[in-house]
C-alpha cells in the first residue's frame, strides 16, 4: 500500500479480504482484539503480540508547560501514556529496502 494513513474500516476490508471471510466477522474480531488490548492496559497488564510488538503503560510526572496563545505558565498533570515497541520481525520489515 502506498497510502500514508489506513483506517480501521480500511484495515477491517483489506483483512477481510485476505483470509477470505466476511467483513462483518473480520470486524467483530478486530474490536474483540482491540478491546481486550485497552482493557488489559487499563488493568495495568503489558501486551505482547509476538513478532509484531508491545504495548505497555508508562507513568508521566507532572510538568510545567507553555501555553503556546497566552505564553502563561501552566501545570500539565501527571497522566499515564500507552508504548507501543516494536518487535523485530516487524522492525525488520518496515526497514527493508524494496
Amino acid at each position: 500500500m502506498s497510502k500514508a494513513k489506513i483506517s480501521k474500516t480500511e484495515l477491517i476490508s483489506a483483512v477481510a479480504d485476505n483470509v477470505k471471510e466476511s467483513q462483518k466477522v473480520v470486524a467483530d474480531v478486530v474490536n474483540a482484539a482491540l478491546d481486550v488490548i485497552a482493557e488489559n492496559l487499563k488493568d495495568g497488564v503489558d501486551v505482547t503480540i509476538m513478532d509484531f510488538g508491545s504495548f505497555k503503560v508508562q507513568q508521566v510526572q507532572a510538568r510545567k508547560g507553555r501555553n503556546i496563545h497566552t505564553g502563561e505558565t501552566v501545570t500539565i498533570p501527571a497522566h499515564k501514556r500507552v508504548k507501543f515497541t516494536p518487535g523485530k520481525k516487524l522492525s525488520e520489515a518496515v526497514s527493508k529496502e524494496e
